[in-house]
């Protein structure tokens, strides 16, 4: 923002930022260098209701299989402790009988 000493006020009005937001942001430069001046995202690594990388395809695949059955033949992941595949395989059953 400021290369040179100058009026912090100013610079400031200019980019539109207060100065107490000026000042931390110069306080973090100081400390970390420009790493502390790159926007990070306030999320997770992973979603905690994130459905696992084997389970994920099989419901992907079934529902190509059978476009027509809808979630309460596939069921949810975590809907009452059930897995969506035998959930799914239930439904079928009752179908084809």
């Amino acid at each position: 923002m400021l290369k040179k000493p100058g009026n912090v006020s100013k610079a400031c009005r200019m980019h539109k930022v207060s100065r107490s937001q000026f000042y931390e942001h110069k306080r973090a430069f100081q400390q970390y260098g420009l790493e502390a001046l790159i926007d990070k995202l306030p999320l997770a690594a992973t979603h905690p209701n994130a459905i696992d990388n084997k389970t994920g395809p099989r419901i992907i695949e079934l529902s190509l299989k059978h476009p027509a059955f809808g979630k309460q033949h596939r069921g949810g992941y975590r809907n009452k402790g059930r897995k969506p595949i035998e959930t799914f395989e239930m439904g079928k059953k009752r179908l084809e009988t």
